[in-house]
C-alpha cells in the first residue's frame, strides 16, 4: 500500500470514529435512561414507580416512557403484576404533550388496564367547571378529537376516565360525583363513569389488608361478578352513596335513574336489603 493509501484509509477511519462518537452522545439520553428506576427498596414502591414514570415521560417524551415501562414489566415482578397507575400518571403527561384526546389517544396503548387513557382524560378534563357540567357537555366531550372511525372501547375508556376526574374536581366527593355519573344517559356509560369514580376513591383511601377490607372492595367484588359487570358497579355505586345517608333515599333516587329494569330492580333490592352493609 502506498503512502497515499495509507493517508487515506488512516482520514477514513479517524472520521468514521467521529461519526461514531457523534451518534453516541446524541443518543445517550436512550442508552442511558435518566433516572435509573430502582424502586425495589423503595419505602412506598407504586409511589415511587409513579413518580419515576412521570419524570421519565417528562424528559424523554410519552413513547419513550411508554418503551420503557414494557421493557420493566419483563423482568419487574411488581410492575408486571400492577402498572395501572403509572399508566395513569404516563396519561398525564401525554394529555399536556399532546395537547389533545384524539392525539394522546394515537400515542397510548391499553397496556395495564386502559390506565393510560384514563389518564389522559383526567387532565383534558378537570378544567371543566364541576358546578356547570351538563349531561350534554360530558357525552359531547367524549366525542370530540375521536374519529367515525374510532371504536367505542376509546369511548367508554374516556368516559371512565371522566369518573376519575369528577373526584378530582369535587375534592372527593364521592355522592356528587356518582350523580354526576347518574346524569349519562345509558346505563352502560353510567357503569363506565362510576367505575371511575370508585376505582378514584380507592387510590386515594389508604389500603387495608383486613379481610373485611377486601371483601367490601366493589374492585373485588364487581371483577369477580358474573355475567353483566355494569350492574354489579351500578349497584355498587347506590351503595356507597348510601354510606353517607343512612336513611337510603339518596342511593334509592341513584337507583331511579337506571334505564335498564333489572338494573333498576337490582340496585333497590341491594339497598333495601336488610342485610345491606355500612362498614
Amino acid at each position: 500500500m502506498s503512502k497515499r493509501e495509507t493517508t487515506i484509509v488512516i482520514t477514513f477511519l479517524l472520521l468514521l470514529g467521529s461519526i461514531v462518537i457523534v451518534l453516541f452522545e446524541n443518543n445517550s439520553n436512550l442508552a442511558l435512561p435518566y433516572p435509573k428506576h430502582d424502586c425495589a427498596n423503595a419505602e412506598n414502591i407504586e409511589q415511587c414507580n409513579e413518580t419515576y414514570y412521570k419524570e421519565y415521560a417528562e424528559k424523554f417524551g410519552t413513547i419513550e416512557a411508554l418503551h420503557a415501562l414494557e421493557l420493566d414489566r419483563s423482568r419487574d415482578p411488581t410492575l408486571k403484576r400492577d402498572c395501572h397507575n403509572v399508566m395513569h400518571q404516563i396519561g398525564h403527561v401525554a394529555a399536556v404533550e399532546y395537547k389533545t384526546m384524539g392525539r394522546a389517544f394515537q400515542a397510548g396503548n391499553n397496556l395495564c388496564g386502559n390506565g393510560y387513557y384514563h389518564g389522559v382524560v383526567e387532565i383534558l378534563f378537570e378544567h371543566e367547571d364541576f358546578q356547570a357540567l351538563t349531561p350534554q357537555r360530558m357525552e359531547s366531550f367524549c366525542a370530540q378529537d375521536l374519529s367515525a372511525t374510532s371504536s367505542n372501547f376509546l369511548r367508554l375508556n374516556c368516559i371512565h376516565g371522566i369518573g376519575h376526574a369528577l373526584m378530582d374536581m369535587s375534592h372527593g366527593d364521592i355522592v356528587a360525583s356518582l350523580f354526576r355519573c347518574g346524569e349519562f344517559s345509558t346505563d352502560p356509560d353510567r357503569s363506565q363513569c362510576a367505575t371511575g369514580v370508585i376505582m378514584e376513591e380507592g387510590f386515594t383511601v389508604p389500603k387495608s389488608s383486613s379481610t373485611g377490607s377486601i371483601m367490601g372492595d366493589p374492585t373485588i367484588i364487581c371483577s369477580q361478578a358474573l355475567g353483566n359487570q355494569e350492574d354489579c358497579w351500578l349497584s355498587e355505586a347506590a351503595m356507597m352513596i348510601a354510606k353517607n345517608d343512612p336513611a337510603k333515599n339518596e342511593a334509592l333516587r341513584f337507583c331511579a335513574m337506571l334505564n335498564t329494569p333489572l338494573y333498576r330492580k337490582d340496585c333497590e333490592e341491594r339497598i333495601q336489603d336488610k342485610h345491606f352493609r355500612l362498614e
